[in-house]
């Protein structure tokens, strides 16, 4: 969201604190599925994509750490070679170059995390690069990666989609986990020196 949608900006995190039921896990793991979805159907390069992940990657690590995952798996997500449209050979017959014969082009490692909060399942794919803290696997063996089907109602507007982050923003921080919101990224630093003052407001009334 540009600088001049700021006063905008303000209102929707405002609101968000209480859209998050002042920081539910539930409310925001329904609005990070909801928001996983949306951020896959954009297609194109936006800001809020980027957010979005930075999001679910520090939501998923605060739940795993927290000890609501049920189950983590390794899976491989295969990326068919468009030099010989998967087949591992060129139209003479010899060994596509670009994939070396296996038809393959490249292939990413994702851990699949399923959580239950509070009586509610939540399951994200994470890359396996992303992970910078020990992840035990419940199954040894990766297995390849599928769609997931998804909710018709996990398509968000725009203006909807940052509500979202602000909603996980809010639950990460009452749960004591700072991620960045690049919602109005000119005025993000005030908003740090705001939180960093009402916490050293807080240690000292204690």
């Amino acid at each position: 969201m540009s600088d001049v949608n700021i006063q905008r900006g303000w209102i929707i995190f405002a609101r968000a604190l209480k859209a998050s039921r002042f920081g539910s896990l539930t409310e925001a793991g329904e609005w990070m599925y909801r928001l996983n979805v949306f951020a896959r159907s954009l297609g194109g390069r936006h800001p809020i994509i980027d957010q979005i992940y930075d999001l679910k990657n520090a939501l998923i690590k605060y739940l795993y750490q927290r000890g609501y995952a049920r189950e983590v798996k390794l899976h491989f997500q295969n990326r068919i070679c468009f030099g010989c449209d998967g087949t591992g050979e060129y139209w003479t017959g010899d060994d596509c170059r670009r994939c070396g014969g296996t038809g393959i082009y490249s292939s990413t490692r994702l851990y699949a995390f399923r959580f239950k909060v509070n009586g509610h399942s939540y399951a994200w794919h994470q890359l396996e690069k992303l992970i910078d803290y020990p992840v035990q696997l419940t199954e040894a063996e990766p297995s390849p990666f599928v769609e997931p089907l998804r909710r018709d109602d996990a398509i968000l507007k725009l203006e909807d989609a940052w509500l979202g982050c602000c909603v996980v923003w809010w639950t990460l921080l009452l749960h004591g986990r700072k991620a960045d919101l690049l919602l109005f990224p000119a005025t993000w630093h005030r908003l740090k020196a705001l939180i960093a003052k009402l916490k050293i407001s807080q240690e000292e009334m204690e």
